[in-house]
């Protein structure tokens, strides 16, 4: 049975970022880890942080049931303040996260790109552990948050990227992110990523919802993802048949 472990630097963002490629993940034989990086109490303007820890471990819980991922680990550390842990900390996490990855088969991380500080410590730290391991672990990259940050993008690198098309998952993933009541309700995170979906679909003229992947540190695991994740269109090729339409 392959394994998938993915790195989640608050207690939602798998669900929002790749919940439909999860879905088909476990659907195809994938044992599915999630790794929480932070505790998520920063995510309310309303709820004072430690109901709020309690109430989105609960959350997550549910979602989990829902989406067939059976095993979780968390770190704990406080949201918002993976930029600003110790030394001593972020060697003891690393070494922990090493300890996860031996038996994994396939990693997915937050891209780089992202604004959110924690989601660019959680793909930095991860990255680092996998690129001085001896074993080559493919990696996939989604998205969270698309904010117009056009003065502090950061640079992110893939060799290929999935568009993979979630259409007949997306009902379900949906029911996943609205396990996590708190943020629907704080930011609406179930229409932000339906609609964030439809616009993969539509910029890249394929039909339905589709998320995004990209996909680094190619190995011979990526078959089968390919073949799992139901043989997804890269960009590259949806986008060079684009611009033919576009030129005729």
């Amino acid at each position: 049975m392959p394994r998938a472990t993915i790195f989640n630097p608050h207690p939602d963002d798998a669900e929002i970022g790749m919940g439909g490629s999860i879905i088909k993940l476990v659907n195809n034989g994938w044992k599915v880890e999630f790794v929480y990086m932070t505790d998520g109490s920063r995510g309310s303007d309303t709820i004072p942080p430690s109901e709020l820890i309690e109430i989105r471990t609960k959350e997550a819980r549910e979602a989990r049931k829902l989406l067939g991922v059976r095993e979780a680990h968390s770190f704990g550390v406080e949201d918002g303040g993976l930029p600003r842990i110790r030394a001593d900390e972020k060697r003891e996490i690393k070494k922990q996260i090493s300890g996860l990855l031996r038996e994994t088969d396939a990693v997915f991380i937050p891209s780089r790109a992202e604004a959110h500080p924690d989601h660019v410590v959680t793909h930095d730290m991860v990255w680092d552990v996998i690129s001085k391991g001896r074993k080559k672990i493919i990696v996939g990259k989604y998205l969270v948050w698309l904010f117009p940050d056009f003065y502090r993008k950061r640079s992110d690198l893939t060799n290929l990227i999935y568009l993979v098309d979630i259409t007949d998952e997306i009902e379900k993933k949906m029911k996943a992110v609205r396990c996590h009541d708190s943020q629907v309700r704080q930011i609406r995170c179930d229409e932000m990523a339906k609609r964030m979906n439809g616009y993969f679909s539509l910029i890249f003229r394929t039909s339905g919802c589709a998320e995004i992947l990209g996909i680094f540190n190619r190995n011979e695991t990526e078959k089968k993802l390919f073949v799992d994740l139901g043989r997804p269109h890269t960009i590259a090729r949806v986008r060079e048949s684009w611009w033919q339409a576009v030129e005729k």
